[in-house]
């Protein structure tokens, strides 16, 4: 944000910032045209996607550290030409250096470019003269967040820094970074001439609870012995409850129960929080639970775009079409529930090209007429109906994919590509689906289920543009592997998060990801 007040206040460019997914893309797009130099990092379909977020990753840490891809090739050059270590390198100074290329080319400059191009204007015009300046909620600093430091601790008439820390010598190895960020502050001072003074802030002003502060005070400190430890009052044991279950179901209803029992106590449910370690693995039975006993509960996790049915449904019918419409693709399809096929239409659909075997150019020629009870000439009243059914099912089915089929192959770039990707959408009518799909989930109380359904559509037309304008449209149209590869990358890149529906309910999150206030 401080780079967006300096370029606004001082003037330059404001550059444009990339999501996790569009950086993933355009390191695919990167690999694919890199492909033929590199000598290690090779895979031998070239659309490995983990060596795509494996490579995306490296470039990030390298850039957080302030270490260019010109530097990396410097630090190599010593080793060996047939060391293994220096073939891998050479491809990384490779790939990194021409990814930064390709996102200063689409957005103007790279993040670390926007820091040192603050600190610059900071520099100059005095930015933080007659201030006062207070830094907090860090464990460590960037190289490049370390100049705007600089910039600060020079300019600025007074600076605090808070670190999590009761000392600067404090011992255990979960303190490392922080004593290392100590160090480098202490240093920065040192450089700079300017006078410090370490503040250690006593007592714990969170809670009033004796129990809560002694276990703030002493779950680091090992040396102490049992019997050194806090003994909680009687009037104080409530403070901190430890409850074991023999399961996951029996641990979350005796969780549930406690609620009651705050929430009857006087305690609103909107001061109350589950934390556990990881969503996923509760998603299905703490917020059952919470809702068996008509607790109003946030689940706050984010939700995979691939997960949903309307980006299973683009990545679905490219498959159909790539490999020939095979059966149970097309069925897969179908189950999508957003091909306008009603679900006993689809029975009689799915029994019917299972029991004829029928794929390829079977699935796409004229209305069938092969009697569903197999090899006799009556046709019974049940045979009948299964037959229209499935050709009902066939035409709703099978026409819109054709055209997408046709579309695709008379397209000359990813952007044109795309286009037909949103006709298909458009003739399918998803939006209007996903619209009618969030009222009625709103309709039956599902309000979280309901926001992202709402704004799934947007995402998924997000992506078509992300695709379309961040691959090169001068390459021509990628082959439709290649098209399912970066749609798949896309969706699986990214979240779908929510707020909570309502103000008073019990909020259900991760450790390393929910925040309670």
């Amino acid at each position: 944000r401080l780079c967006y007040v300096t370029a606004d206040r001082y003037g330059g460019r404001t550059y444009a910032t990339l999501t996790r997914a569009s950086k993933t893309l355009l390191m695919w797009r990167n690999l694919r045209e890199l492909r033929a130099l590199m000598k290690s990092y090779v895979t031998p379909a070239g659309d490995d996607t983990s060596l795509c977020r494996m490579m995306l990753d490296i470039s990030t840490e390298l850039s957080v550290n302030a270490v260019s891809p010109a530097a990396l090739e410097d630090a190599v050059k010593g080793l060996p030409d047939d060391s293994p270590l220096k073939k891998k390198a050479g491809d990384i100074v490779l790939v990194t250096s021409a990814y930064e290329g390709l996102v200063r080319e689409i957005t103007g400059g790279v993040p670390s470019d926007r820091m040192l191009r603050a600190a610059e204007q900071i520099r100059a015009h005095d930015f933080f003269k007659g201030a006062s300046v207070y830094v907090d909620s860090f464990t460590s600093y960037t190289p490049e967040e370390y100049l705007l430091l600089r910039q600060m601790f020079a300019g600025a008439d007074n600076v605090t820094v808070t670190v999590a820390a009761e000392s600067r010598t404090v011992g255990d190895s979960a303190f490392m970074s922080v004593r290392d960020t100590i160090r480098r502050l202490s240093r920065l001072c040192e450089d700079l001439g300017t006078e410090w003074e370490d503040v250690i802030l006593t007592g714990n002003h969170r809670t009033s609870s004796p129990t809560l502060c002694a276990l703030g005070r002493e779950l680091w400190d090992f040396s102490l012995t049992p019997d050194q430890r806090f003994k909680p009052d009687a009037d104080d044991h409530d403070a901190l409850c430890m409850i074991s279950a023999p399961n996951a179901y029996e641990e979350a209803h005796a969780a549930v129960l406690h609620i009651g029992e705050l929430h009857n106590a006087g305690i609103p449910y909107d001061r109350i929080a589950v934390v556990v370690r990881d969503t996923a693995e509760w998603k299905g039975i703490l917020d059952a639970c919470l809702d068996e006993y008509h607790i109003p509960c946030f689940l706050s996790d984010r939700t995979g775009l691939a997960d949903k049915p309307a980006a299973r449904l683009l990545l679905l019918a490219l498959r159909c079409i790539r490999r020939g419409y095979q059966t149970g693709d097309v069925i897969s399809l179908a189950k999508t529930g957003l091909c306008g096929v009603g679900l006993a239409d689809l029975d009689a659909f799915e029994e019917y090209v299972e029991t004829w075997r029928i794929k390829g150019s079977r699935m796409t020629g004229g209305p069938w007429n092969m009697n569903p009870d197999g090899y006799t000439i009556e046709k019974s009243n049940r045979a009948s109906a299964i037959l229209a059914a499935a050709n009902r099912a066939r035409k709703t089915l099978i026409e819109p994919l054709v055209k997408l089929e046709d579309d695709l192959k008379a397209a000359a770039s990813p952007e044109e590509q795309c286009r037909a990707l949103f006709g298909y959408l458009t003739r399918l009518k998803v939006k209007q689906q996903m619209a009618g799909l969030a009222r009625s989930l709103l309709s039956a109380g599902h309000v979280k289920e309901a926001g992202e359904t709402v704004r799934l559509w947007s995402f998924i037309i997000r992506a078509l543009a992300d695709l379309s304008i961040l691959l090169a449209p001068d390459e021509g149209a990628l082959s439709l592997d290649d098209l399912s590869a970066a749609l798949s990358i896309l969706f699986e890149e990214t979240d779908i998060g929510s707020v909570p529906g309502r103000h008073d309910c019990v909020t259900v999150g991760s450790a390393s990801t929910v925040r309670l206030e």
